[in-house]
């Protein structure tokens, strides 16, 4: 609408007028009002910092002192584009197998608790045979039997522990260090800061934004305290009169590629389209890894879901086979 000649107050109120969400239509009411004011958007937007990320404010206002708004709300709106279909993707590859896997630590949990403390009284009756490992599940259903409400206050105070970690600073910092130490999942997580990171610098750079401005917000948008510290680290070296490459190449997590594509870019002047191709190698290599991850979780959830069946089988219809046996 901007870009068709649109004021901003009419693009506002008439996005208002069709947005379904309430709270956000609303959201964007006010952004309208604050407009009419004689308010920039940029100013508008930065208002609201829990709905927008500092990036959307930054790239705004750069939009509005370079006379080029439309132009980056477009390159805005791809960039969230990809990065919503990014996360999507990840999120279809990680859900099968953990809700698989959710399902079948469940079931277990029920047969343990449940089931196989009631056969244990139906094998007692019957002064059936019963296997060695019948008689451990049923010493570990009568533990979990017994203790249910122990370690289900457990399990959720660890739940509890991890939600007030992850709030915290320090917290924050271990987990995300725990998480790019995990094998496969830590990797695409890697790759998936840096596909957000190298975007945003690519972005912001081509729209005029400072480099330190443009790596400080990158740091934040790769969402892992770690990552963002080497980011800021960068940033550091930058404002001393250090090349970007060679900020870059004292950080041992950026991978080599990443140092010489930068300093071709610094060499020719074209560091932002050098970023922008970063971000869409990342993507492209993320896209990989998840597709490899879910064909290599297929066959771990099968297995898993064998072992369940399998335990079922050993545990309560074996011993059931002997004692018809014997009484035959």
């Amino acid at each position: 609408m901007v870009s068709a000649g649109i004021s901003l107050s009419e693009s506002l109120d008439a996005l208002a007028a069709q947005t379904k969400n309430r709270k956000f239509s609303r959201l964007l009411q006010e952004i309208a009002a604050r407009v009419k004011e004689g308010r920039p958007l940029s100013e508008a937007i930065a208002a609201h910092t829990k709905t927008f990320a500092p990036l959307v404010s930054f790239l705004v206002r750069a939009g509005e002192e370079s006379g080029r708004l439309d132009d980056i709300l477009l390159q805005l709106s791809d960039a969230m584009e990809r990065r919503t279909a990014l996360k999507q993707r990840i999120m279809t590859a990680v859900l099968y197998p953990a809700t698989v896997i959710s399902v079948a630590l469940i079931v277990m949990v029920v047969l343990v608790a449940v089931i196989v403390p009631q056969f244990e009284t139906v094998f007692a009756n019957l002064n059936a045979e019963i296997p060695a490992l019948t008689r451990r599940a049923f010493h570990l259903g009568r533990f979990v039997h017994d203790r249910f409400r122990l370690l289900t206050a457990i399990f959720l105070s660890l739940l509890f522990a991890v939600f007030l970690c992850a709030k915290s600073r320090r917290g924050k910092i271990f987990l995300d260090r725990m998480l790019l130490a995990l094998p496969l999942f830590g990797d695409i997580c890697r790759k998936a800061s840096y596909a957000r990171s190298f975007s945003v610098m690519g972005l912001m750079l081509s729209s005029g934004v400072g480099i330190a401005e443009a790596l400080a917000l990158a740091g934040m948008t790769a969402s892992n305290e770690i990552i963002q510290k080497d980011f800021l680290a960068v940033r550091e070296e930058v404002i001393m009169g250090v090349p970007i490459h060679a900020a870059i190449s004292k950080e041992a997590r950026f991978d080599p590629m990443v140092q010489q594509m930068i300093a071709v870019g610094e060499e020719t002047g074209r560091v932002e389209n050098m970023f922008a191709k970063l971000a869409v190698w990342y993507s492209r290599e993320l896209s990989e890894k998840v597709k490899r991850l879910t064909v290599l979780m297929e066959p771990f959830v099968i297995l898993l879901v064998g072992i369940v069946v399998a335990f079922m089988a050993f545990t309560i219809f074996l011993p059931i086979v002997s004692s018809i046996q014997n009484l035959i």
